[in-house]
């Protein structure tokens, strides 16, 4: 139980006798309390003075609170500015309480007073809870406990205690004492917020005067946040206390009560976000947000002031538009090497989402990562721009209007052809792979000459590589000494398709090389045997031998003369 008299003690001027309300402004107990129960009753006078009510059983004069009975009951007496109600005449005053510290009415303590001198009535004191929409009446009321009883009690006395000694009947007043049992009147959340008269038992209607509150209204603090799907939470407060934590768009104070003096409301950033991504601006109006657009004074960042009009339900919305950034992505493309492909092939990205070159993204403070899927044939070179980072997947940190523009470059990469000269010399044959010259012609270009095998007289030339262009066919021939015979050119290192006959084609980054065999010819050796029998001989061709060296080559039988 927050203790009312700790709010009277910081907001009223008291003495033995009289206590003075020097504020207007309804605080909420919590920022006093000491959990310490007062030792006797403190009293305030009706703010709004003596007779400001034109009916006198209707007019209030004081309020006086003791709690030196909590935390179990709180002693609660107000006085009515007339000791004799004539007829069918009532004196009707309710002390309200709330439970859920919004400055609204959760319950009611009820008293009716009748006769001269003024009595409490048979069925008074009435309970009742509220609908928790009002500070000075009980909204939507129902009656607890059908009427009772009660734990709580009330008493109703003439005393001679009247504070402003102008009255009907001064310095006589009527005075009502409750024990209020606060576990009726919900628990030990409960706070006394105003002690108000209403006419003829009719807890729900306009009060006729209260001790505390003067042209008392609502006030509600909202947070519109633009994009909606803004990711900023932030903490809403009215007069130093918060009533809403770590909200979004949409997030709420709720309805509070307040007077009609000036109130500070401001927003703070919760964790994790910033006012500084943010431009603010806000906007009070009365009539529950539909009405009036009301003066609003900025104090700070995030902090201002309004004043509520007497009996007024003013909505002020803070609205945070994010201070957005931008990103463009452009690729750069050198295609030097016989690649052909366009600035959107690529896979470009910006935080993960997918752009085409040039693009440009609208985007909140933060870190965006920079970078492409890449393609088959082409080498990542740089990233360039200021505020970019150096490598792919690197990431933009992006300040509130910042315009950041990054260019990533891409080369293609020239493929490359290694041609490459084997000689078999398995018949005699003496020459070696550096005495043949081979040729990679694309066109009418240059070709690529491989002839200056190293070292010399090998069978297997030093292999030469080049670089080459991609997409366009090279003719492959060779020059080099008679009495071979040559192969066909045969490739490695590709897909298997880059040769054609002798043309071969390379794509971006292969490595191909490409070989041709070329075979001594072995000789052949006629030998002619002629015999002339012109003086009676007889010896045949087969007859002979025929001595090459060491061996002997002789004729088959059969063979005729002279072949």
């Amino acid at each position: 139980m927050h203790t009312f008299i700790t709010k009277l003690k910081n907001s009223v001027l008291y003495s033995s006798a009289v206590i003075l309300l020097l504020s207007a402004q309804i605080v909420p107990f919590s920022a006093f309390w000491n959990n310490t129960a007062e030792a006797a009753p403190v009293c305030t006078n009706d703010q709004q003075g003596a007779n400001d009510v034109g009916s006198q059983q209707r007019d209030l004069t004081m309020l006086c609170v003791d709690e030196s009975g909590l935390p179990s009951t709180l002693t609660v007496s107000w006085s009515w500015d007339k000791i004799n109600f004539t007829g069918a005449n009532t004196g009707d005053a309710c002390a309200l309480f709330d439970t859920d510290n919004d400055g609204f009415a959760n319950y009611a303590v009820c008293v009716n007073i009748s006769g001269n001198p003024a009595t409490q009535t048979a069925t008074s004191p009435d309970i009742y809870s509220c609908g928790d929409t009002r500070f000075d009446r009980c909204t939507s009321s129902v009656l607890l406990n059908s009427g009772g009883p009660y734990a709580t009690s009330c008493s109703v006395a003439t005393t001679s205690t009247d504070p402003f000694g102008t009255g009907e009947a001064a310095p006589q007043d009527t005075v009502a004492t409750c024990i209020i049992d606060i576990s009726e009147v919900g628990g030990s959340t409960s706070e006394l917020i105003d002690v108000c008269s209403l006419p003829s038992q009719i807890v729900n209607s306009d009060p006729a005067d209260c001790i505390i509150s003067t042209g008392a209204s609502k006030l509600e603090i909202r947070k519109s946040l633009t994009p909606t799907t803004d990711s900023g939470q932030f903490n809403l407060s009215i007069d130093g206390v918060v009533y809403a934590s770590a909200v979004g768009d949409s997030g709420t104070t709720g309805e509070r009560a307040v007077t009609n003096a000036s109130h500070t409301f401001r927003e703070t950033a919760a964790t994790g976000s910033s006012l500084t991504n943010y431009a603010i601006s806000v906007i009070c109006r009365d009539n529950n947000g539909a009405g009036s657009i009301l003066t609003v004074t900025t104090i700070s960042t995030g902090q201002f002031s309004v004043t509520p009009p007497n009996n007024s339900d003013v909505v002020c919305i803070i609205t945070n538009t994010r201070q957005q950034g931008s990103i463009t992505l452009i690729k750069s493309v050198t295609n030097d090497n016989g690649g052909s492909a366009g600035v959107n092939a690529f896979g470009l990205s910006i935080g993960g989402t997918a752009v085409t070159s040039g693009q440009t993204l609208s985007l909140s403070p933060g870190s965006y990562a920079i970078n492409e899927t890449g393609l088959i044939g082409y080498q990542f070179v740089s990233i360039t721009g200021t505020g970019c980072p150096t490598v792919l997947g690197g990431n933009v940190v992006l300040a509130s209007n910042q315009n950041i523009t990054c260019t990533i470059t891409n080369n293609d990469i020239a493929p490359t052809l290694t041609l490459k000269k084997t000689v078999v010399n398995n018949s005699g044959g003496n020459n070696f792979a550096d005495d043949w010259i081979l040729k990679a012609q694309q066109g009418t270009a240059t070709p690529l000459i491989n002839e200056a095998g190293t070292p010399a007289d090998t069978l297997v030339a030093t292999t030469q590589t080049y670089a080459a262009a991609a997409g366009t066919g090279y003719t492959l021939s060779e020059t080099g000494p008679s009495g071979y015979s040559a192969g066909s050119w045969s490739c490695t290192g590709g897909d298997g398709d880059e040769l054609s006959g002798s043309v071969v084609t390379l794509e971006l980054d292969e490595d191909i090389t490409c070989e041709i065999t070329n075979t001594a010819v072995a000789p052949t050796l006629t030998v002619v045997k002629e015999v002339i029998n012109d003086n009676g001989g007889t010896a045949v061709v087969s007859d002979f031998d025929i001595e090459n060296n060491t061996t002997n080559l002789s004729f088959n039988s059969g063979v005729v003369d002279g072949t």
